[in-house]
């Protein structure tokens, strides 16, 4: 199957010259009625019981692994062009945009900085404001003399006014304050113990590989629960030889 087994449907050419856009790609029909009989051969093979079967069943997997190869094949033909053109596009934009990249990223950090550390410091006066608001309310209501509570009263009101308004708007700029976060050297057992739900495990299953290739090398037998904390299934891989 080559890329003669494709239909390549191309729509009328747009307003860029020696640009077409693609409409569809269909199967041809030799290809459509190839992809068909391998399919309901394969369709009926359901058990193997007998040496009859097993052949079978190496014949059905040897002809869906050729068409698969035939339509990847056809499918890096017909995409070639375009792969060749993206990459171009790419590297060429990349290299434009490689100076411009860098400058905005460091202006962007350095207002990210100067509008942070704003907002932070209003932040902080709000939070200063507000207690204040609590204290002077809080000595109004304890205290005996009137002149006192009125002044403490007045103080509040002045406070919570201020607090209201003590973290401004910037024009242009929305403001997110966050925390980045990072393991500590010796963390993960910490953070496992305490907070697991804050980690993401993955297996690094190149080297538990190896270590199993060692393990077995070293003459130990392999089961499910060899290596401590990680529960091993056997797994087949097959390559048909022709």
């Amino acid at each position: 199957m080559s890329s003669s087994n494709f239909k390549v449907v191309v729509a009328a050419k747009s307003a860029v010259p020696g640009i077409q856009q693609l409409q569809d790609i269909t199967l041809s029909d030799s290809a459509a009625v190839m992809i068909d009989e391998v399919l309901e051969r394969a369709e009926q093979l359901e058990t193997i019981d007998n040496e009859s079967d097993l052949e079978l069943f190496r014949e059905v997997q040897c002809s869906l692994d050729d068409v698969l190869g035939s339509l990847e094949a056809s499918r890096r033909i017909l995409t070639a062009p375009f792969a060749s053109a993206v990459k171009l596009i790419n590297s060429k934009t990349k290299t434009f945009s490689a100076a411009l990249f860098l400058h905005s990223t460091r202006l962007k950090a350095a207002l990210g900085a100067f509008y942070g550390e704003k907002r932070r410091a209003e932040l902080e006066e709000r939070k200063r404001l507000e207690d204040m608001v609590t204290a002077a309310s809080l000595a109004a209501m304890r205290s005996d003399d009137p002149a006192t509570r009125e002044e403490m009263q007045q103080l509040a009101g002045q406070a919570q006014h201020a607090a209201a308004e003590a973290v401004k708007p910037n024009e242009g700029v929305t403001v997110r304050l966050g925390w980045d976060s990072e393991l500590c050297l010796g963390g993960g057992p910490i953070v496992a113990r305490t907070n697991p739900q804050l980690l993401r495990f993955e297996l690094n299953k190149i080297a538990v590989n190896a270590m199993i290739k060692s393990l077995e090398d070293d003459g130990t037998e392999i089961g499910e629960y060899t290596i401590p904390g990680i529960r091993l299934t056997p797994r087949t891989s097959l390559s048909i030889r022709r």
